[in-house]
């Protein structure tokens, strides 16, 4: 007498259901990207970009070659035309300073964070 076990019977069966519903469910949940629109900046490495409630993007760069003197500030509309830019250096403009941190509040404005060097010893 031969003796089924039911549980091997059933298992492919669920093993393809499960790979059906995985398949099915990664499929819909990747989303899709696209590129809307790219700006670069000479001389600039930028290190933060935030998005505004309006869909404008601002971005936190450090500019000014390879010691990187400048703390620069750019806001784009959601089309990717410069709004304004901002550039901040110290008085004697001969040490880095380093843009670290940028944060928005809910009125849009923007809160720039950092390291200048005054002196070049790194202070803040």
């Amino acid at each position: 007498m031969k003796i089924l076990n039911s549980n091997r019977a059933t298992m492919p069966k669920c093993f393809l259901l499960f790979v059906l519903l995985f398949s099915f469910c990664v499929g819909f949940a990747q989303p899709t990207l696209s590129l809307d629109w790219m700006k670069t900046e000479p001389d600039g490495r930028a290190n933060l970009v935030k998005k505004d409630s309006q869909g404008n993007i601002v971005v936190l760069a450090n500019s000014g070659g390879s010691v990187y003197n400048y703390i620069t500030t750019i806001k784009y509309d959601k089309n990717g035309n410069q709004l304004w830019k901002r550039i901040y250096t110290d008085t004697l403009n001969e040490y880095p300073d380093l843009g670290s941190a940028i944060e928005l509040d809910s009125l849009d404005n923007i809160y720039v964070g950092g390291t200048v060097n005054f002196d070049g010893s790194g202070s803040s």
